[in-house]
């Protein structure tokens, strides 16, 4: 029998037959969170659908991320930039250009986070960083250098760019940046964006508190 391929969950690629656990306390948001937040709610359903092919090469690697057993946190860092990367290409501006302004433009809605989980402007900052760690993994690059903590950091950036791809998704989908407070507001207090504001207010702290050390050092 042909593996089924649902626009509602894809599994990975190569298909494996035994995928890990998978709770409401993985993810950011919950559906039902989503669907209260518009009263036409058929809209984001539809969009979805009606854009899941076109998207499904982004979707793929985000849903893999989540699902796939045994893989490491240098491996989903490189998924969840290639998938941000494609997902600017492929809703928002499919002309040649750098992952940096790719990432500097999905950055932008961080905005809404003001006063909730960041300091805003040290969150935009770190894209350079963030596109040079991933060079690291992709080609190799030596450039990229931030002390002995390396993995903890890619944790912390794992974080963030999930977040960051998942607010970017739903505004694709039809929420406004009034929804997406509702939803950080109900869920400010769960496993997930807690994670998400511990591990990367700590990375921050850390890092700029070795950059005002060394400002000659750079990233």
């Amino acid at each position: 029998m042909e593996n089924y391929f649902s626009p509602i969950y894809y599994t990975s690629s190569p298909f494996i037959s035994e995928l890990k656990d998978v709770s409401k306390s993985d993810f950011c948001f919950g559906l039902d969170s989503i669907i209260k937040l518009k009263e036409n709610n058929i809209d984001i359903i539809k969009t979805w659908f009606d854009n899941f092919d076109h998207l499904s090469n982004s979707l793929n690697l985000y849903i893999n991320k989540k699902s796939a057993k045994n893989v490491h946190i240098d491996t989903h860092f490189v998924w969840l930039t290639q998938a941000l990367e494609g997902f600017h290409k492929l809703a928002i501006d499919n002309k040649k250009i750098i992952l940096k302004e790719r990432l500097e433009k999905l950055f932008e809605v961080t905005d809404i986070l003001e006063m909730k989980l960041f300091d805003i402007a040290k969150i935009k900052s770190l894209v350079p960083n963030i596109v040079k760690l991933r060079n690291h993994f992709i080609h190799s690059n030596n450039e990229f250098q931030m002390g002995q903590k390396l993995a903890y950091n890619i944790l912390a950036f794992n974080y963030l760019l999930e977040l960051i791809y998942l607010l970017n998704l739903l505004k694709f989908l039809g929420l406004n940046d009034n929804h997406l407070q509702g939803l950080l507001t109900v869920h400010i207090k769960g496993y997930h964006l807690q994670n998400t504001k511990n591990h990367t207010a700590k990375f921050i702290n850390d890092y700029f508190a070795m950059e005002n050390q060394n400002p000659q050092n750079g990233a």
